[in-house]
């Protein structure tokens, strides 16, 4: 397998389990969870083998395409309550549909793991977003040490616990990798959710002195228990999967040599 399409199933299967946990935090997991469940059936179905015949299906993408009936981006807008982030849509659907057709095994051992319930507070989800992109990042760069010697001779004495903090993991990026995570044109929006993520593990969701610091929008609001919602969390999530798509999109080769 290719590094594009090792960083193309990455960034699949972790664009499915940032999404499936969005989507069923609103009122329309039912209906998203009835979809799941065709794509689920209709990942066995193309990659098992025939009742009659002991050897796989012929033309698997072909027949695959015939038995899923996957959401048209049309239908797939339901899935939000801000319609302003019209832009992402097709960009989160197509990478979804795409890893359908190339890993449909793949994704009935990984991304339909950990479906969460409807009813879990929003808290609880920004936590697990963020686990999710932590877990990203870990699987990225593994995957830039064991296709660069260079890059792996240079990082093989940093231990995974200091790739969690998310300026940490930009700064070993940029000085072994001579990759710029800042970038990222929503770079700012999404070291703030990561900081608000810590709010809500270790102060309550109360703004500190720290973060007041580190985001001086906030040092009138310290001591101020953060208000979390829904579009804030659904934001949070566009934001992420922004992220996933930029990194499956920046030219590497220079860096994995």
């Amino acid at each position: 397998m290719s590094f594009h399409d090792e960083l193309e199933l990455l960034v699949g299967e972790h664009l499915w389990r940032i999404d499936n946990l969005r989507i069923n935090l609103t009122n329309m997991g039912e209906n998203y969870n009835k979809f799941v469940k065709n794509v689920e059936k209709s990942c066995l179905t193309s990659i098992l083998p025939k009742k009659k015949k002991n050897s796989l299906f012929k033309k698997k993408k072909r027949i695959f395409k015939k038995t899923i009936q996957p959401l048209t981006i049309e239908n797939y807008r339901q899935f939000t309550q801000d319609h302003s982030k019209q832009d992402i849509f097709e960009e989160i659907y197509e990478a979804k549909m795409n890893y359908i057709l190339k890993y449909p095994n793949h994704l009935i051992e990984h991304s339909m793991d950990n479906l969460p319930i409807n009813n879990i507070i929003y808290e609880i989800g920004f936590i697990y977003s963020i686990s999710i992109f932590e877990s990203f990042n870990h699987a990225f760069f593994k995957l830039l040490q064991s296709r660069s010697e260079d890059f792996k001779k240079k990082t093989r004495k940093i231990q995974k616990r200091n790739l969690t903090n998310i300026d940490n993991f930009a700064k070993i990026l940029l000085k072994y990798g001579n990759l710029s995570l800042s970038d990222f044109i929503a770079w700012g929006k999404l070291r703030l959710y990561y900081y608000i993520r810590n709010l809500i593990v270790h102060t309550g969701g109360v703004i500190d002195m720290n973060f007041g610091e580190r985001f001086p929008h906030y040092n009138k609001n310290v001591n101020e228990k953060f208000k979390m919602s829904y579009l804030l969390f659904e934001n949070q999530i566009y934001i992420i999967c922004k992220y996933f798509l930029f990194i499956q999109e920046l030219n590497l080769e220079e860096n994995r040599k």
